[in-house]
């Protein structure tokens, strides 16, 4: 199209389909400024910043374990024989078995009616 614009070929409907491509070029460009607002992307020293501010919290203080759970995990869905968690990350989905968690330290953290019985 371009080459025929150059020998002096425009037409009328030439001319609109260039004018529609650099429009739509146009919205291209936005939607890729856009994308790059909405996920930016991060270095690795900017990551490490981020999770660090978790390594010094206190494990007793309920508002940071909450802050932990409100930032890493998604989901979790209870079901009669597994429980799975979704996790804020890439590939973030695990199963866990009924006998997974009455042989981790979450059993042992949990009465056994709260952590069984509801399930």
């Amino acid at each position: 199209m371009l080459n025929a614009i150059q020998m002096g070929v425009v037409t009328l409907s030439t001319k609109q389909r260039l004018e529609d491509l650099e429009k739509r070029k146009s919205e291209i460009e936005v939607a890729i400024l856009n994308e790059e607002i909405e996920h930016p992307i991060l270095t690795k020293e900017q990551i490490i910043f981020w999770i660090s501010q978790f390594k010094d919290g206190n494990i007793d203080d309920e508002e940071y374990k909450r802050r932990i759970i409100d930032t890493f995990v998604n989901s979790v869905y209870l079901y009669d024989d597994k429980i799975v968690i979704t996790y804020n990350f890439k590939d973030g989905t695990r199963t866990i078995s009924l006998e997974e968690v009455e042989n981790s330290d979450l059993a042992q953290n949990a009465s056994p009616k709260t952590l069984i019985g509801e399930l």
